[in-house]
């Protein structure tokens, strides 16, 4: 199965122009060149602080209808910073056509968790929220995590996590030297580690963490066991000096193999992992 991993889309309107419409273009492209089962959006799909931007979202999400490719949404901090949270969300999801079904879900304050099933491999996605009560970057909540391992799929099912923003853990693995790829950008993590990496490790079979978030990063590392992978960012209507793109992850007999495709979809950088 290959999964194509997209974030930071950074969505400002609709019908599309500008740098959407360059969005709009790779995003086809890179569908077209990859052909993936499944996509996968790891939060910051719009800016929700844009006038309209609810209106914006729903084209959004029928532009993904569009490439009738299954999909699956988690959120990032920057979708919900309007008047309207994240059940408005989620109520635009149900509406879409290839959205795939959201097995085991679960919710803690409008965080969404669910599950999707490929073949020896179980996808989770978890809505890691925006902000904390002291307006740092979210944290998983220990409610999540202790839902997150409910719903382990058990011996046979390796787990791949996406989410949006990235656990200190990245942060360790780069200041240990372990990181492979593009580290141009401090690891804006919560400030808060509620023990999701370790809650794994111990008692789930979550091997892998994908995220997004930090747009001039898009390393891997192996931190104890857990291999994290940011992804490639997306969108042009945002910051960052990466060339735009995304991240290529197979689910092969022998294991999960990544690598970034960037927007000349001649240059693939692999992952080493």
């Amino acid at each position: 199965m290959r999964l194509l991993q997209l974030t930071d889309l950074h969505f400002g309107s609709f019908p599309f122009k500008g740098e959407d419409k360059r969005t709009e273009a790779l995003v086809r492209n890179m569908v077209k060149a990859t052909e993936p089962d499944l996509l996968v959006l790891t939060g910051d799909i719009h800016w929700s602080l844009e006038s309209g931007s609810l209106t914006i979202l729903s084209g959004v999400l029928d532009f993904f209808d569009s490439l009738h490719v299954p999909i699956a949404i988690t959120w990032g901090n920057h979708d919900s910073e309007s008047i309207y949270n994240r059940r408005v969300l989620k109520e635009l999801v149900y509406h879409m056509k290839h959205h795939v079904e959201k097995r085991g879900l679960a919710s803690v304050e409008g965080r969404e968790l669910y599950y999707f099933d490929a073949g020896n491999y179980r996808l989770y996605f978890l809505d890691s929220g925006d902000y904390d009560e002291d307006h740092n970057y979210a944290y998983v909540y220990e409610e999540q995590i202790r839902d997150l391992i409910t719903l382990d799929g058990g011996e046979g099912k390796e787990g791949l996590l996406f989410m949006h923003i990235p656990v200190v853990e990245f942060d360790d693995a780069k200041k240990a030297g372990l990181a492979v790829g593009n580290k141009d950008e401090t690891v804006c993590a919560p400030v808060k580690n509620t023990g999701l990496v370790d809650a794994l490790l111990k008692e789930s079979t979550v091997r892998h963490i994908f995220v997004g978030h930090d747009h001039d990063n898009d390393f891997t590392a192996n931190w104890r066991g857990m291999n994290l992978y940011y992804g490639r960012i997306t969108g042009y209507n945002a910051y960052g000096d990466l060339p735009r793109g995304a991240r290529l992850i197979e689910l092969t007999e022998a294991g999960v193999v990544s690598r970034i495709v960037e927007e000349s979809l001649d240059m693939e950088l692999s992952s080493h992992l």
